[in-house]
């Protein structure tokens, strides 16, 4: 990553420990997914995750489904984080497969969980983030916090505007 004098580079460790915290306290994510035929959706999903990894279980007869199986990158956004990354379906939702998953699925999504999770039709999927980009304010200074997970860097860009 590459700084101009309105950013700085900061410690890698430090970016992601505060995303993931972020992560343990909302386990809901908007996805959104684009198919070969350009049409863009986005939906709340259900989410849990493992490091920077997010995981989540759908049916595999939904649009979702098809959309990741023609383009596997994917965009979600957990309140101010953006995430950029790539979606890989790891199995069915069965305990044998899943089972990191379906433990902490259950804890923090009983109903769903209880409702779909041991059924024909789940299939969970792992998303392995390649880029995070979080908003954060200090002091009247408003930043966003940029995270380039292959490299391991992280920057600080600071957001100036021009008054009236």
């Amino acid at each position: 990553m590459k700084s101009d004098n309105n950013s700085q580079k900061i410690k890698y460790d430090d970016a992601v420990t505060y995303v993931i915290n972020k992560f343990q306290k909302n386990k809901i994510a908007v996805l959104a997914s684009c198919g070969v035929d350009m049409h863009v959706s986005a939906r709340s999903m259900s989410i849990i995750h493992d490091g920077l990894d997010i995981w989540f279980q759908t049916d595999r007869r939904f649009k979702k489904k098809r959309q990741i199986a023609e383009n596997p990158y994917v965009a979600l956004c957990i309140e101010n984080i953006q995430i950029e990354g790539k979606a890989e379906q790891v199995g069915h939702s069965s305990r044998e497969e899943n089972k990191h998953f379906c433990e902490e699925f259950a804890i923090h999504h009983s109903g769903s969980y209880n409702a779909y999770t041991n059924t024909r039709d789940e299939v969970v999927y792992r998303v392995t983030p390649k880029k995070i980009v979080l908003w954060r304010y200090d002091n009247g200074k408003s930043y966003r916090d940029v995270i380039d997970v292959q490299k391991k860097e992280a920057l600080r860009e600071y957001y100036t505007v021009e008054p009236l």
